[in-house]
Formats: structure tokens, C-alpha cells, sequence
């Protein structure tokens, strides 16, 4: 087996950075319901959004956005969703309490990024 070079081992390490940058770009959010990206679908997500409006909740963390705002989600929809979160961990940990699960027993994980404008 041949040594590697400095360049070849500079190109790997670059390539390793990219990577690990782009994993830290992206976050893991609660989803908690998906709409039609019309009058109707926005009315229906802000309804949603609006019954985690309680002493339970850090209202900061909830969203009402167009998914094409975010890599990872499926286009055209008005999205629900919690976070950002750090790990799917924290997400998952997030989904499960029983507060969440009273409104949107649906709701799951999903990694996603947002897009540069």
C-alpha cells in the first residue's frame, strides 16, 4: 500500500469538514402537522399553532411556515413544527410529553435546514 500525500490527506480532510459542517447546519424539529399551501391550509396551521398557546409551552419554539423554506421537508406545504432542536433525541423526548401528544398525536421528528435566502 502506497503513503498518502499531503495533498491527498488535505483533500480528506477537507471533505471531512464539509461534511461535519453540514450535519451542524441542519436541526431536528417537532413536526406537528402539514397543510395545503393555500388561505384554508394557513388558516388550519395557525389553529394548530394556536392550541399550544398555554403555560406549558415556550412560545418561541413553535413555527407556522411555507416548507419550502426548509431542506429536508416536503415542498408546498404550510408546516407546523417545534424547535429547533439540537439532537433527535431532544425532539423525540419533546414529541412524547403528554401536553404534545393531547393535541398532536401525530406529530414525528424530522431533520431539516433552513434555506439561505
Amino acid at each position: 500500500m502506497r503513503p498518502l500525500t499531503s495533498t491527498t490527506v488535505l483533500i480528506i480532510l477537507l471533505l471531512f469538514s464539509l461534511a461535519v459542517q453540514a450535519q451542524s447546519n441542519n436541526a431536528w424539529y417537532a413536526i406537528l402537522g402539514s397543510f395545503p399551501l393555500n388561505e384554508k391550509g394557513l388558516e388550519t396551521a395557525n389553529q394548530l399553532r394556536d392550541q399550544f398557546r398555554t403555560d406549558d409551552f415556550n412560545q418561541e419554539e413553535f413555527i407556522v411556515a411555507e416548507s419550502s423554506f426548509y431542506k429536508g421537508l416536503a415542498e408546498e406545504l404550510y408546516v407546523v413544527m417545534a424547535g429547533p432542536f439540537k439532537t433527535r433525541q431532544q425532539a423525540s423526548t419533546w414529541i412524547e410529553r403528554e401536553t404534545v401528544q393531547a393535541i398532536a398525536s401525530d406529530a414525528y421528528v424530522k431533520q431539516a435546514q433552513e434555506r439561505s435566502h
